[in-house]
């Protein structure tokens, strides 16, 4: 459609139509753009925004952006304290970094997710194919070697945006794209309680929740295990339980 659009526009310029040319324009780029930049979009493909009906006591909380030294150690004490299960979606790069902390999260119960090798989160939706394959497939072979028993069954792309070419390449990876219903914007929101207003007016049975690591509040404290602390009683006092989905 895209291809066409250029020759379709100039036929109508030259016929003297050139509104019908710009509204052909805008159509083809928007049928490209929206279910690139939208990330529950599912145009193209497949994509998981929330769990089952039949897991209706439960939601799926997924960390992006780790492994982190300092957060991702207290993230996972705080799981086992609430005796809640998490998917990790690591960064490949950072995953061979901190080696230990990819086998400590497989040891505790919770599950790996492939959140590309380099996570190139300005440049990826527009990333044509031999891109995607590359930060797709190298994070998957990395993960892979560190948790050998445990590979991910989930991708997630850098702040949820994709391309039409990226389904193919997560099928023959066995991969699905897994996004969220549910999040609190602390991809750049700094203040806590305000990222918890937003995930609590969001959360229903079946959300998949979305976090992120690595990150410092308004008073230079580390954020997520802040959130993900009163997150986990949020869901206690709701009768929610955060367990992992089937791969």
């Amino acid at each position: 459609m895209n291809a066409i659009a250029p020759l379709a526009a100039l036929c109508l310029i030259l016929t003297g139509h050139p509104w019908l040319a710009l509204a052909t324009l805008v159509t083809a780029h928007s049928l490209f753009l929206i279910p690139t930049l939208i990330p529950q979009n599912a145009w193209c493909g497949p994509v998981l925004t929330q769990l089952p009906a039949s897991t209706s006591g439960f939601v799926w909380i997924t960390i992006d952006d780790g492994p982190d030294p300092i957060d991702t150690p207290i993230l996972l004490d705080l799981l086992d304290t609430h005796h809640a299960k998490a998917t990790f979606f690591f960064i490949g790069a950072k995953a061979r970094q901190y080696p230990h902390l990819v086998e400590e999260v497989i040891r505790r119960g919770h599950t790996l997710g492939n959140h590309t090798m380099t996570h190139p989160q300005y440049w990826f939706w527009c990333y044509p194919p031999h891109l995607l394959r590359r930060e797709i497939i190298d994070c998957q072979k990395t993960l892979t070697a560190l948790a050998p028993d445990h590979p991910p069954s989930f991708f997630r792309a850098p702040a949820g945006f994709k391309n039409p070419f990226i389904h193919a390449i997560l099928k023959q990876q066995n991969l699905t794209l897994a996004c969220w219903n549910a999040r609190g914007l602390d991809g750049t929101e700094r203040d806590p309680d305000k990222i918890l207003t937003r995930l609590k007016s969001q959360i229903r049975p079946s959300s998949i929740i979305l976090l992120h690591e690595s990150r410092l509040d308004l008073d230079g404290n580390r954020l997520a295990p802040n959130v993900l602390a009163q997150l986990l009683k949020h869901l206690k006092d709701q009768k929610l339980l955060s367990q992992l989905p089937a791969s």
